[in-house]
């Protein structure tokens, strides 16, 4: 129950029911079928328990939703965040293997199997018992390793029972031909001078044969010795036009890789100045670099990256202003969480000045109407709204003799007016 509680409590390593029963649905192998192995020596997909090939993922997914309270939105684990024991992981040193029997029935009779172990899987004998005498685990298994037969050990053969089986060594060593008796007959009919001639024509054979021995043996050995030269040499050739080989190889793929280098230092260079210039035309302004290194490549990349500064320099500054500006010209949309989504809104087919102009002119109308109804005067808004034959000239002075009377108000608004000029004529769409 410790090691169950560290597996669920761990964390990190929370192991939860769905995710080992779909390991067992990927393992293909049943936890309570009868199996050659224990499943902590799990070997793959060569393993001999397991029931069939992998599942397609379509039917894995059905049946960890079938057989579990997951939703079709629910993520289906596909791997244990504990590596399970196999034979790629094999158990730790004193790990503790906990293996257990069955439970027995209240009552009637129980046919015990003997426990088969690991190292043995061989077929046992069954037991039958009553179950009144309901064993422990310990002594079921017990005599379930005692109802195991041995194997005979094989017999080894005896040197004596060889002795008669065929010709003896000796019979064996004993040469196919015998030498001739001695005759002394024979040998009686030989005269003292050929024993001489025969005893010195013997000696000098001996002497001769001894030399050409001697001559055959010493020939041999430098004739080994030349065959090994000669073959060191060749070795030593061989080597020698692989190592040439080997050379000219590498010269060549340096200089094909030196050629490569070159051309690519020289479009990156030419792709630099090209963005420098095309920088240089947007800003109107000449950038030089501080200190140069008097390699090209990276002079132009320095000042490209200058440029870079520069450009976001600028964009920040753009983006400043135009999400000052963006509240009074859109006050009823949200502002842009981009900056080109925020340009974008500035570049529209309207002008947005005059929109803006506009916005300024109806809150003046509508404070001068206001101002007038302050005033408590009678006014007849019929003719002053009618306007269509006021002429250009006429509205300019107009314009002209208002200024005196809206300086004293504009101050009191809180308001200081701007140096540019009144519009000379109404803008009204």
């Amino acid at each position: 129950m410790t090691r169950i509680h560290e597996l669920q409590n761990t964390r990190g390593k929370e192991l939860s029911g769905i995710e080992i029963t779909a390991y067992f649905l990927r393992t293909r192998v049943q936890p309570l079928q009868a199996r050659k192995n224990p499943f902590w020596k799990y070997a793959g997909e060569e393993d001999a328990d397991r029931l069939s090939k992998d599942l397609p993922l379509k039917d894995f997914e059905k049946l960890i939703h079938k057989i579990s309270s997951l939703n079709k939105k629910d993520l289906i684990p596909t791997s244990c965040r504990v590596a399970p024991f196999s034979s790629a992981n094999p158990l730790p040193e004193g790990h503790l293997v906990l293996s257990s029997l069955p439970p027995l029935p209240e009552g009637g009779d129980v046919e015990e199997r003997a426990v088969v172990d690991d190292d043995n899987q061989s077929t046992t004998r069954p037991a039958t018992e009553i179950a009144g005498s309901h064993k422990s685990a310990a002594s079921a298994e017990s005599e379930a390793t005692a109802s195991t037969h041995s194997l005979p050990h094989a017999s080894k053969r005896k040197r004596d029972d060889v002795k008669d089986s065929g010709t003896s060594k000796a019979e064996e060593a004993e040469p196919s031909h015998k030498k001739a008796a001695f005759n002394p007959y024979t040998d009686a009919l030989v005269s003292s001078d050929e024993e001489e001639e025969q005893a010195v024509d013997a000696t000098a054979r001996t002497r001769d044969l001894a030399e050409s021995n001697k001559r055959a043996d010493a020939l041999a050995v430098k004739l080994k010795q030349s065959e090994e030269n000669r073959q060191k040499a060749e070795k030593d050739a061989a080597t020698v036009q692989d190592l040439r080989e080997r050379l000219h190889k590498a010269e060549t793929s340096l200089s094909d890789n030196i050629t490569q280098q070159s051309a690519r230092e020289a479009e990156i260079l030419s792709r630099l100045e090209s963005q420098c210039r095309r920088f240089v035309r947007r800003t109107h302004q000449e950038y030089e670099v501080d200190g140069p290194v008097g390699d090209e490549l990276l002079d132009a990349l320095t000042l490209a990256e200058i440029h870079g500064d520069e450009a976001r320099d600028g964009l920040e500054n753009a983006e400043a202003g135009l999400l000052k500006l963006f509240p009074y010209f859109f006050p009823k949309k949200e502002t842009p969480p981009t900056f080109v989504e925020l340009a974008k809104t500035f570049n529209g087919p309207e002008d947005l000045g005059l929109k803006l102009r506009q916005e300024g002119l109806k809150i003046g109308v509508e404070g001068t109407i206001a101002l007038t109804a302050n005033s408590q005067q009678d006014v007849d808004w019929s003719k002053v709204g009618n306007i269509g034959e006021m002429e250009t000239k006429k509205w300019q002075s107009l314009i002209r003799a208002a200024k005196p009377s809206t300086r004293p108000i504009l101050s009191f608004l809180g308001v200081k007016p701007a140096p540019a000029p009144s519009a000379s004529k109404p803008e009204v769409k």
